[in-house]
């Protein structure tokens, strides 16, 4: 930071009221030279060489009367890293000034920049010789770096004799030890005070144009208080007029004698200006404000907030820890701005030619101080050409806001009748798009019309459906909805009983896609449903023989689709004299049994993948589930489930994580389905496709042997007579009565389905008697039921080996081995 300061004795207010006129006259007409108003030999240099006029204990090369170069800086040499005294030098008067002072005409000292204690003396060193001076040592005062410009006492001048100018610079411990200059000048009293004025109306000059480009930018801050780098950027450009007004000629003016008051002013602005342009850059090109942009910027305030409070000493403690933070600070700014530069950014290249100008005024200002070159200093006007680049900046990117605005202004009308016909246009493609879309939906809607539907008609075992696809559509007068979850019931005859089939599907996807799958599945099961209806052999089979050769039909359907489509489902069949169920679930939610009014899941231990997932290894399994009168099977899809309960704080829906929430609404409804719908939808929104199919056992349904018999009597002459039947059966086994068990089994079971071991005693009887074939079927039956059973498993392996299935036999045989 170079310092500017001045020191003016006590009769400079002569010389200020009328040469003010001239200067300003001056700068009015602009295209005067300075020689035509200072006379070039009205002021002589004192640069060169000085005596000293005592030992220096420091240095010995300087001793009395030896010579030494001024301007000098001694305060990087490690001969005065520890010096805390005073060299006192001297310069002859020039025979010229001599002759000046002969005259009686008044002479006046510039002594540059001096050490921040000085004084300076006219041949006698007490206060009648005092020329001026800087600072203080006892109490410390600071100098600030002073610059002494003042008329020398007449009084001290001796007209016969010689004539010495006396300089006594000290140094002060912390401070640099150095009289800088760049120039002393001794000269006629008018030229020095001419010169000087014209430093201090330049100086002014420029505080001027900072404070005016400042207030400029703080107004349109206050007009477009979004653009706020224009509030950083004016703040920038006021605190560094108020720090350029206390580092020149200007200093002497505003403080006087308060140098005190000038170093905090001085300092404080400093830190202000510096965090101003930290967030002017910052926000300029990056249009945020970083961590380490309000950190930094954080720090610099609270540093100028304390400088208005410490002494001297610590107020350069902290410059020194600002000059370290100003490693990181500059070169990140040159980051920022070189990346914006980089990108193609015009204002960042005229930025960084702005700090270009400003390194090279540096650089030849130092060149100028360290007397390589002979020429005024530059830096001032350098860093005027860096304020005003950055306002050209910021007014040519105003000027190309205001442009695009009024060429928006200007074309707005067509423009909005342009884009209205393009928004007309691209409305009626979307129309066109959609009403074709809506045929689509309808037409596939129309197609899952018939796969799907209740065409139940049995007294004992009532079913109902209720279907709710997510994607809803209106294909001119008729409203259709579509999605992937599917609702079928049937009623069959399997081994000559009356069956109740129900099925409960959902696909894959959304919308077509899910209809897609819909379809697909839709097809297959109507197709089986159908084959059942009008062929033998179908009917002849087993419910579980059925249910298996469901799954695989569907599965070798979805198989080839390679996992781009699949489906879960519950597909199950009662048996509408004995109220046996039996289901199969692939990974479809479980299904819920309401009986007494509690809703229960069924436990299913025997869940398949889902259909269209190829698993050598995986076991069919056939659940059963004995129903009881006015029990009721709920199945339903996931949309049951997938309920939207809100939205929390971060703007995140709130999806319904509680599976039991649905055995709740079941046990309020009473297992209705219209009153379960309600009570889904009133916790949130549906989200999903919802699919219900309800199944009742003799709901409701009371005989008028019911009325007359006693129901528990009636109970016990049931469990009776079955386990009478079931009691013959064993005791024909362990008779090898295997004709018996083979016919009066089979009747057993068409009574008692449910009980699975007696599956295994006319299986090993039928074969006994030579029947493989049948044998095996019921065999396979109890294997479907349970796949862990070791001795059916040993038994259907010999069946199958003796009925030259070898690859079947050593399937189950294996299985067995796993399981043992």
């Amino acid at each position: 930071m170079s310092e500017l300061k001045s020191s003016f004795p006590f009769n400079l207010h002569r010389f200020v009221p009328h040469k003010l006129l001239i200067f300003c006259l001056v700068f009015s007409l602009g295209n005067c030279e300075r020689k035509s108003w200072i006379a070039e030999d009205s002021i002589l240099s004192l640069s060169g060489d000085w005596e000293f006029i005592s030992d220096n204990n420091t240095n010995p090369d300087f001793k009395k009367g030896s010579k030494f170069a001024v301007p000098f800086d001694f305060s990087s040499s490690d001969v005065y890293k520890d010096f805390a005294g005073c060299i006192s030098i001297r310069h002859t008067l020039p025979e010229k000034v001599r002759s000046w002072m002969n005259q009686q005409q008044s002479v006046a000292i510039d002594s540059g920049h001096s050490a921040d204690f000085a004084e300076f003396y006219l041949n006698d060193l007490t206060k009648t010789g005092l020329i001026g001076k800087t600072g203080a040592r006892d109490p410390y005062i600071s100098g600030q770096d002073g610059r002494i410009v003042a008329v020398l006492p007449a009084g001290a001048f001796h007209p016969g004799g010689e004539n010495f100018i006396y300089a006594k610079i000290c140094r002060v411990p912390g401070k640099p030890f150095h009289w800088s200059g760049p120039e002393i000048s001794l000269g006629q009293s008018e030229s020095i005070f001419k010169k000087f004025g014209f430093e201090l109306s330049i100086a002014f000059l420029l505080a001027a144009v900072y404070i005016s480009v400042g207030l400029y930018h703080l107004l349109l801050a206050v007009r477009r208080p979004s653009d706020i780098f224009n509030l950083y950027f004016g703040l920038f450009a006021i605190f560094f007029s108020i720090f350029h007004l206390t580092n020149n000629s200007t200093a002497e003016i505003l403080f006087g004698s308060h140098r005190q008051l000038q170093s905090i002013v001085d300092q404080v602005t400093l830190m202000l200006f510096i965090m101003s342009l930290l967030l002017f850059i910052a926000r300029f090109f990056l249009g945020t404000h970083p961590k380490v942009v309000i950190g930094f910027a954080g720090f610099y305030f609270l540093v100028a907030f304390l400088d208005i409070f410490v002494n001297q000493y610590t107020r350069d403690l902290l410059l020194t820890i600002v000059g370290v933070s100003m490693i990181f600070v500059f070169p990140y700014i040159l980051f920022i701005t070189g990346r914006a530069a980089w990108k193609g950014n015009p204002d960042a290249k005229l930025l960084l030619g702005g700090v270009a100008l400003i390194a090279l005024g540096g650089i030849h200002d130092l060149a100028v101080t360290q007397r390589l070159i002979h020429s005024e200093l530059i830096m001032p006007f350098s860093f005027l050409a860096f304020i005003l680049g950055i306002a050209f900046i910021l007014a040519n990117r105003f000027v190309r806001v205001h442009n695009e605005v009024e060429e928006l202004n200007a074309s707005l009308e067509e423009k909005v009748r342009l884009r209205t016909n393009e928004l007309q246009l691209s409305l009626s493609e979307i129309r066109e798009l959609k009403h074709q879309q809506d045929g689509d939906y309808f037409l596939t809607s129309q197609l899952m019309q018939p796969l799907a539907g209740n065409y139940a008609n049995s007294e004992l075992v009532r079913a109902e459906i209720l279907c709710r696809q997510k994607k809803r559509f209106q294909f001119r007068n008729w409203q259709g909805e579509l999605g992937g979850d599917l609702c079928a019931v049937y009623s069959l005859k399997l081994k000559g009983r009356p069956v109740l089939v129900f099925f409960n599907g959902d696909a894959m996807g959304k919308s077509m896609q899910g209809a897609g799958g819909a379809l697909i599945m839709g097809t297959v099961f109507k197709t089986i449903v159908t084959r059942t209806q009008n062929t033998a052999e179908m009917q002849e089979l087993f419910p579980e023989h059925w249910l298996k050769r469901c799954y695989q039909e569907l599965k070798s359907v979805f198989v080839s689709f390679d996992g781009r489509m699949l489906i879960s489902m519950v597909v199950g069949i009662v048996d509408e004299e004995s109220g046996l169920m039996y289901f199969v679930n692939a990974e479809h939610p479980q299904a819920v049994l309401y009986r007494d009014g509690r809703a229960d899941f069924l436990s299913e231990n025997g869940m398949l993948r889902k259909v269209g997932v190829e698993d050598p290894a995986e076991v069919f399994v056939v659940q059963t589930l004995q129903l009881k009168p006015n029990d009721v099977i709920l199945i339903g899809s996931d949309g049951r489930d997938d309920v939207q309960l809100g939205i929390n704080e971060d703007g995140n829906h709130i999806i319904n994580e509680d599976e039991k929430a649905f055995l709740r609404d079941v046990e309020e409804a009473k297992s209705e389905l219209l009153q379960i719908e309600s009570l889904i939808r009133s916790r949130g929104d549906i989200i999903d496709d919802l699919s219900l199919v309800r199944i009742s056992y003799k709901e409701e349904m009371t005989s008028v042997t019911d009325i007359l018999d006693d129901p528990f009597q009636n109970h016990q002459e049931t469990v009776s007579e079955k386990t009478n039947l079931r009691k013959a059966l064993r005791n024909a086994i362990e008779e090898k009565d295997y004709i018996y068990i083979a016919s009066e089994g089979q009747k057993y079971l068409a009574t008692y389905p449910d009980d699975s071991p007696v599956y295994l005693w006319v299986s090993y009887a039928l074969a006994r008697l030579g029947n493989y074939d049948k044998a095996i079927d019921f065999g396979e039956v109890l294997l479907m039921r349970d796949p862990t059973h070791a001795k059916n498993l040993e038994h259907l392996s010999k069946l199958h080996y003796k009925n030259g299935n070898k690859i079947r036999a050593e399937a189950l045989l294996s299985s067995k081995l796993k399981n043992d």
